[in-house]
């Protein structure tokens, strides 16, 4: 695939047409959030729609520039692919609830979501003998990725149940899984920063934008709980203002650096070895 750049144009391209649609997404949702504006759901959501359209696009595009061609490389491209597709499916059958143009219960629309939490249990799975490899030594990395598919889980049916059923009552407690999960993932980060070579800055980046990742969701996540519970009169736009920073840090420093190899491509290439 050829936009007319060389691989790593292409990715920067891609990676700042997609991150710039979110947040424009993010923006109209806020907006309409807070009935500032009369459009349908449908027409807020086309910038997100937009976005995931583009994510396996700058996948291959990264692939290209940083990973070892063989089955890992063609297995997590379909993965990728799978899951755009599942979230771009979902996004707009929700959006069409939302407008009341489609009758159909919230466990029907979230079917999607379930596919693509199958996806990322399947890409679990499948890159799990690489990160405990001792050669790459990625154990917490999978030990994360399990807490976050059973954190997502577990969210994902207390809310189906909570938007059908009205149970639980308390959207707090619907937000517990990911909380705990999002807790966890930084108690591991602080571990792994307290375990690093204090004379060395070797592996401190990736977890200092796991700790600000994070953070940022921790505070969407209390913000969006104060507006649901407490503050009604909270406009929308304040819950999406942490993750509308996380994507202005990662437009400014990401963009400027050249993608590199890390330990998570060591461990694809154990599974190609094997």
């Amino acid at each position: 695939m050829t936009l007319g750049l060389d691989s790593e144009k292409e990715f920067q391209v891609i990676k700042f047409a997609g991150a710039a649609s979110f947040f424009v997404g993010l923006v109209l949702i806020s907006i309409k959030a807070d009935d500032w504006t009369d459009a349908d759901w449908i027409m807020v959501a086309i910038p997100i729609l937009l976005s995931l359209c583009l994510l396996p696009i700058g996948i291959h595009c990264y692939f290209n520039i940083n990973c070892p061609r063989g089955k890992s490389r063609r297995f997590i491209l379909i993965i990728s692919y799978n899951i755009s597709l599942s979230l771009l499916v979902f996004g707009i059958i929700g959006s069409l609830t939302l407008d009341d143009t489609l009758d159909t219960s919230w466990a029907v629309a979230f079917i999607a979501i379930w596919y693509t939490l199958l996806m990322y249990l399947i890409f679990c799975c499948f890159m799990l003998p690489g990160l405990i490899d001792p050669e790459v030594n990625m154990r917490r990395q999978a030990f994360l990725l399990f807490v976050w598919f059973f954190g997502l889980g577990t969210f994902l049916l207390l809310f189906v149940f909570h938007l059908d059923e009205d149970s639980p009552d308390s959207f707090a407690i619907v937000t517990i899984p990911i909380m705990i999960a999002s807790g966890l993932h930084i108690i591991s980060c602080a571990i792994a920063r307290f375990r690093a070579d204090k004379k060395s800055n070797t592996g401190l980046r990736p977890i200092a934008n796991e700790l600000i990742f994070n953070s940022a969701l921790l505070l969407t996540g209390l913000l969006l709980i104060l507006r649901v519970t407490v503050s009604d009169w909270m406009p929308a736009i304040v819950i999406a203002v942490p993750t509308l920073a996380l994507l202005l840090y990662g437009m400014s420093v990401e963009f400027y650096e050249k993608p590199n190899l890390g330990p998570e491509y060591e461990a694809l290439a154990v599974e190609d070895n094997n």
